[in-house]
């Protein structure tokens, strides 16, 4: 089997903490909406997704998005009756086996993928490559699409303004319509359609934008 670069978790992103003022800010109430940790914000308002451990990354992938995406293209190739070890998964995406099993198990949580313990167990897609659309795989990974929790659709937290900002109502809004659209539209099966013609993410890692670029 032909060994894929092996692909590291340098390239994964850190929280980034962002000075400013209440004057540059459209609506100080944005500040108790958004979905990452920081100083700001409400204990009851911080969450954690599930594999990126609360990472800022707005509207961007990361490593472990491609990492991800890598390894469900590597397993919708397969026989949906066929469980893969996480062994061969590593060996054959080139994702390090010990990241690369805490991503199976987030997706696993999720019901994108599922697992079989013991012999001859391993990992399968939960269903046909075409019934998984990428949405579900970011959220798996990354927690909400939303860019704030005043607008997100399935960890909505309302807020007091919610009526009259305007930001909130036009630009927030559709930035997550457009997002979910696009997440909507393509499935795994695309993924896979790389996979069969021997295209690796692994140059991907090179083109991550970093959270303050």
């Amino acid at each position: 089997m032909r060994r894929a670069t092996v692909l590291g978790r340098r390239d994964s992103f850190q929280p980034v903490t962002i000075a400013t003022s209440r004057a540059t800010l459209l609506c100080c109430q944005c500040l108790t909406m958004p979905f990452w940790p920081s100083r700001r914000t409400p204990q009851s308002h911080r969450r954690k997704p599930a594999a990126s451990q609360g990472t800022l990354r707005p509207m961007r992938l990361s490593a472990t998005d491609v990492y991800a995406f890598q390894a469900l293209g590597f397993l919708g190739a397969q026989p949906l009756d066929r469980w893969v070890s996480s062994e061969e998964i590593s060996e054959a995406t080139g994702v390090h086996r010990p990241y690369l099993v805490r991503i199976l198990a987030a997706l696993s949580a999720k019901g994108v993928v599922k697992s079989k313990k013991g012999i001859g167990g391993g990992y399968a897609l939960a269903r046909k490559p075409h019934l998984i659309s990428l949405c579900e795989v970011v959220r798996a990974i990354d927690g909400p699409v939303a860019p704030l929790s005043c607008i997100s659709l399935n960890w909505h937290e309302p807020c007091v303004e919610e009526a009259r900002c305007h930001a909130r109502n036009t630009v927030y809004t559709r930035m997550r319509d457009a997002m979910l659209g696009v997440l909507q539209e393509f499935s795994v099966n695309d993924l896979v359609a790389d996979t069969q013609q021997g295209v690796s993410y692994g140059h991907c890692l090179t083109h991550l934008l970093k959270p303050n670029a």
